[in-house]
């Protein structure tokens, strides 16, 4: 595991919100296969490859009923980490500096869930396999472990890619001049006269490969890739059994019936065969999988039932319906204009509940009282689908957000302090962008302090008082100047549907 360890030090991996990991959303995810995953804001969670604890720092807070640790090789993270925690008085949160492989299962204790996120494709074999052997002696008997890496088929781009500024960067030593010289032959390669492909493949990884991430992913001392059957036989190896994908691929929620016939034909009933050739389709070149203990039966059907246990999140509109549909039906819209159509009236009602609760989840009982006659399971049956779409988001419990803003409203703590970073992590644990010409001057204000008269005249006073750095920023504070009351409405209001307000 010492690959970089001083540049990790020196150079550090940018702050990275992994959302997928959140005890709520994993709790959801493994209740959907059958297994009594623990209450997320009553568990514990272990990290490996923590960092500088940027995701368990936001769960922690989300979650102060639970508890959290974050294991890190590199010291200079984990101090930042920590500092963070302390300023935030997070009490439910510790990460330690030590070695995966020096780490000790009895003294650790056992966990509810834990992942590593950007570990395993990056570290030797044996290091691999003691994250692997570590996961089955600390999780939980209804555990579930999240490990994220990097796949084929896709990968096989990035092992081409890899090669070539391996082989470019090899005479180089220092280590920023070797992240230079790797983007100037990517540019190079983007002015090729007759384009395949791959140099699609190069154009984004030069558009969106940032410094550090170059330096420890392409040009780090290992970079390996798995099939997604060989990273499950791996698993299984050390005791563990493949409990499915974190969330399915939502482009796949409209696959041709004759294309899932011969889907079902080639996996023949076995959910990890089903995700190879899944792979085959998209071009997969990253998992996000989960993992629990061997003797834990996994239910892979994507049966209905669980969906009555858990909470779901959803924003829609209802929009005009086609001059084919049946009079019954109706058309709803989420932002992301995706379209579901529902053709029974209890559903529908059920929906613009839904749409009228947002940002707040609502469980399914709630739901299911507004579809009055409606049955439990096809109700049921259709939020799983729109899940499956990513049309909605199902979590196992409520969140403390508010859902529209108090008189003296009040931004988490956690968010207020990112307000210089290029995100924020929300109440539900996901990453969010704010405006960052005037939100970014806002956002520290809104502590519950100040009435919203008060943050208006704050806010005036700041903009009075700095030089706009650009034109558009100057433009964006005039127009605050103008009328700042509705300026701090606008902004409160998305931070609302952001989720960044805390309920009083």
């Amino acid at each position: 595991m010492a690959q970089h360890l001083g540049a990790y030090n020196e150079i550090l991996y940018p702050p990275f919100l992994t959302a997928a990991a959140s005890p709520d959303r994993l709790a959801a995810a493994a209740r959907l296969r059958g297994i009594a995953a623990a209450p997320p804001d009553r568990c514990r969670m272990l990290e490996l490859g923590c960092g500088d604890g940027t995701s368990l720092i936001a769960f922690a807070y989300a979650m102060p009923g639970s508890h959290f640790v974050g294991v890190d090789l590199a010291a200079r993270p984990i101090e930042i980490g920590q500092e963070k925690i302390q300023s935030l008085g997070l009490r439910n949160c510790e990460l330690r500096q030590g070695d995966v492989m020096e780490l000790d299962a009895a003294s650790l204790g056992e966990f509810d869930y834990i992942f590593a996120h950007g570990l395993v494709s990056w570290v030797p074999g044996v290091v691999r396999d003691r994250v692997l052997g570590l996961l089955r002696a600390c999780l939980k008997p209804n555990g579930i472990a999240y490990l994220s890496y990097n796949a084929y088929p896709g990968g096989f781009q990035r092992d081409m890619l890899r090669a070539m500024l391996l082989r470019h960067t090899a005479p180089i030593s220092d280590q920023r001049e070797k992240v230079r010289a790797s983007h100037e032959l990517m540019d190079f390669m983007a002015q090729a006269p007759f384009p395949k492909p791959f140099h699609a493949f190069v154009e984004e990884q030069r558009q969106q490969r940032r410094f550090a991430s170059l330096l420890y992913d392409e040009l780090g001392d290992i970079n390996r890739q798995y099939f997604v059957s060989d990273f499950t036989a791996l698993a299984q190896s050390h005791g563990l059994a493949f409990a499915g994908p974190v969330a399915p691929d939502h482009s796949l929620a409209a696959m041709p019936s004759a294309l899932q016939e011969q889907l079902d034909k080639y996996s023949a009933g076995d959910a990890t065969a089903r995700e190879q050739y899944l792979d085959y389709l998209t071009g997969s070149s990253f998992r996000q999988d989960l993992f629990c203990r061997a003797e834990k039966p996994v239910d892979h059907t994507r049966r209905w039932e669980p969906i009555t246990g858990l909470y779901t999140c959803g924003l829609f509109r209802e929009v005009e319906r086609l001059e084919t549909d049946p009079p019954h039906l109706r058309r709803f819209e989420t932002p992301l204009a995706m379209r579901v159509p529902v053709p029974y009236a209890g559903v529908a009602r059920a929906f613009e509940y839904l749409n009228s609760a947002y940002p707040r989840a609502v469980p399914f009982a709630e739901l299911a009282a507004q579809a009055e006659d409606e049955p439990a399971e096809r109700l049921a049956q259709i939020l799983l689908q729109c899940a499956v779409a990513g049309a909605v988001d199902l979590l196992a419990h409520p969140h403390r957000h508010a859902s529209k803003a108090s008189e003296r409203p009040r931004v988490s703590a956690l968010a207020r302090s990112q307000a210089a970073e290029g995100f924020q992590a929300n109440l539900l644990c996901l990453s969010v962008q704010i405006d960052r010409r005037v939100a970014r001057l806002l956002l520290p204000l809104a502590d519950g302090t100040r009435s919203q008269d008060q943050l208006a005249a704050e806010l005036t006073r700041i903009l009075k008082q700095r030089e706009a750095p650009d034109e558009d920023t100057a433009k964006s504070w005039q127009k605050a100047l103008a009328d700042p009351g509705a300026e701090v409405q606008r902004q409160l209001h998305t931070w609302c549907r952001l989720h960044l307000l805390e309920s009083d």
